[in-house]
């Protein structure tokens, strides 16, 4: 995901949720893939759900299910930040 994409994908979104989903991007991008073709990469599902017009919600649970975050975070942490709502999608 490129900084132009990024940009696109937030303006679509009130300031807070912008800045949750740019720092998790961030994070993501300067994370090391140790198992390349795991499974999908959280922001090239983003980029495959943003033209459908999906919530925030969606957004921050697709960036936090991505396996480089598996052992980052917990429900506790995800629910304390992004809420209950993102906390069930993750799950």
């Amino acid at each position: 995901m490129t900084l132009a994409t990024e940009s696109v994908l937030l303006t679509s979104f009130p300031k807070k949720e912008q800045e949750q989903i740019q720092y998790l991007i961030r994070q993501l991008l300067a994370l090391k893939d140790s198992a390349p073709n795991r499974r999908p990469k959280a922001t090239d599902v983003i980029k495959i759900l943003y033209p459908l017009h999906v919530d925030s919600h969606c957004i921050l649970a697709t960036l936090l299910s991505d396996s480089r975050f598996e052992e980052k975070y917990n429900a506790d942490q995800i629910t304390a930040r992004y809420g209950k709502v993102v906390t069930h999608l993750v799950q």
